[in-house]
């Protein structure tokens, strides 16, 4: 029964860094459009990956690139699979050594880089950059321990994000990602989410911005009495799809949680716009985690091919780490995601 166990676990652990990368490479060709400025540029709602028509961006992209979401998502867990737990100094070089791409200058990360200080507390930082990240964090914690997990959870993030919603956006995330890997449907996801969220509220900056547990709620209640497209657009009215933790997180836990498979999660997100890399790589890795076999294997393997990830050896290595006493509660024959 344990070996089932590990390969259940694995299964999920893998697919959960996958559909991270999947969301997040289909999304950047949407980042900052509205839902109609898709059409607009695109012809339709997109359906898979294309070329990238970003002209506001100093960068170029290329069809199923990653960005520095996935990048730093990969530093993250090579940093906690060398100390062998979460470690702040070591994350933190780890993203000063990271490929910046698409960052921009004016981040708190360049300036993080800039004054090279490990103990340097983000000031109010509150965007999706430390939610988007977190999975790794998630991926060593167990659901039944959440006070532990959101230690980790500030390890991880305070050197960029420190404002209440960023904190707590990469909490929610976190723990979230914890109880998917270990089978839990998706209602008890979303309240291990909003636990986590709670929990996290007590640390960081004041920052002016709705709660992110308020908001998590508000998407609870929306699953509850919606569903489709009406869901889709109730998310956008009352939680938003925008680059703030509050807006950003909500929406990818219910996405996740209600789409009926990773790959409709992934394409609900990145056909709304707005932070659409953050948000379709928060929702394809807990949706990948969830249901791991509904993760279009040819999306897996041209994210792999473009980018040289290994995701199924970090999966492996991190998942190695996770508390003996963490518990997996559903079966599922083994197969190598991505493999």
């Amino acid at each position: 029964m344990e070996k089932v166990q590990e390969d259940n676990l694995l299964i999920r652990a893998s697919a959960c860094l996958w559909g991270g990368a999947v969301g997040d490479a289909m999304g950047k060709a949407t980042e900052g459009y509205s839902s109609a400025g898709i059409f607009e540029s695109y012809g339709q709602a997109l359906e898979d990956f294309v070329e990238p028509i970003q002209p506001l961006s100093q960068f170029s992209w290329q069809r199923a690139e990653v960005t520095e979401d996935t990048r730093q998502t990969v530093c993250v867990a090579k940093a906690i699979v060398e100390e062998g737990k979460v470690d702040q100094l070591s994350i933190a070089k780890h993203l000063l050594n990271c490929d910046h791409k698409g960052i921009g200058t004016s981040s708190r990360l360049f300036h993080f880089m800039l004054i090279k200080d490990i103990g340097y507390v983000a000031d109010k930082g509150s965007g999706n950059g430390a939610a988007m990240r977190i999975a790794p964090v998630g991926l060593v914690n167990s659901s039944s321990d959440l006070e532990r997990l959101v230690e980790d959870v500030y390890k991880a993030c305070i050197m960029t994000h420190g404002g209440k919603a960023g904190i707590a956006g990469a909490a929610a995330m976190a723990a979230a990602v914890a109880a998917a890997v270990e089978g839990w449907p998706g209602g008890y996801v979303m309240i291990h989410a909003l636990k986590a969220a709670k929990l996290a509220e007590r640390l960081g900056h004041a920052d002016n911005l709705t709660p992110v547990a308020q908001q998590i709620q508000v998407g609870i209640d929306l699953a509850i009495e919606l569903s489709g497209e009406e869901l889709i657009s109730k998310i956008g009215q009352e939680i938003g799809w925008g680059f703030k933790a509050c807006e950003a997180v909500p929406a990818a836990l219910v996405l996740a949680t209600t789409q009926l498979s990773a790959r409709d999660a992934i394409l609900a997100a990145v056909n709304q716009g707005g932070d659409a890399d953050a948000i379709a790589g928060m929702a394809g890795c807990l949706a990948s985690a969830l249901n791991p076999y509904t993760l279009p294997k040819k999306w897996i393997e041209e994210v792999q091919t473009v980018n040289k990830l290994d995701m199924n050896a970090l999966a492996s290595k991190l998942s190695a780490l996770r508390p003996v006493h963490a518990k997996v509660h559903s079966e599922l024959r083994w197969m190598e995601i991505g493999g």
